[in-house]
């Protein structure tokens, strides 16, 4: 299947010395409060298409479908990289059992920690429990519905055939032998 993943130049650069695209090491710099999330998706990937033979690895983000816009990601788009950062938008091949599919838009509800209903009757029946337990909707992550809400979570890989939509690819490493095309650009 054919990705994209958008890179800062600088780390693209720094690549060549490897056989392969990833992060391997060091934990990427990740806002505090989305920690919990990306750390639910590496373990998701684990169990999923399996660990990674790098130890300490974290995933490689891309795109699988940009939406509306297309298959690939729209350069002249912003929110790839901070303003005016040299970036690269890489297109590689890659088998998909290595590779995590997931809906960007309901990823949102894991980075927010929040319960990802079926549909706004299932919503109404959550917030109702939750007003019942005292939850607060801004901290459910530490409520006894916890469990409940990471349950939740698993349908953002629920990829039935919809209208297009956005849709995000997590992978541990891209080979620099798959890769088919580079673009570069200056994030707006």
């Amino acid at each position: 299947m054919r990705l994209w993943t958008i890179q800062a130049r600088q780390a693209w650069e720094r690549v060549h010395a490897s056989p392969y695209l990833e992060r391997a090491g060091a934990r990427p710099a990740i806002d505090p409060a989305h920690r919990a999330a990306y750390g639910w998706m590496r373990e998701q990937m684990q169990q999923r298409i399996g660990a990674s033979s790098a130890r300490e690895a974290w995933p490689i983000w891309a795109w699988a479908d940009y939406g509306a816009g297309g298959a690939r990601p729209d350069l002249r788009a912003s929110g790839h990289l901070p303003r005016g950062c040299p970036g690269v938008r890489v297109a590689f091949e890659i088998d998909e059992r290595d590779v995590l599919l997931s809906d960007f838009e309901a990823w949102h509800f894991v980075l927010n920690g929040a319960y990802l209903p079926h549909d706004d009757a299932d919503l109404a029946r959550f917030e109702a429990r939750a007003r019942a337990l005292g939850a607060a909707s801004w901290d459910l992550l530490s409520s006894p519905l916890r469990d409940e809400v990471q349950r939740s979570w698993q349908r953002i890989f629920d990829l039935v055939p919809r209208a297009r939509r956005a849709t995000q690819a997590t992978l541990w490493r891209v080979p620099l032998g798959a890769v088919v095309d580079v673009t570069c650009f200056i994030a707006r």
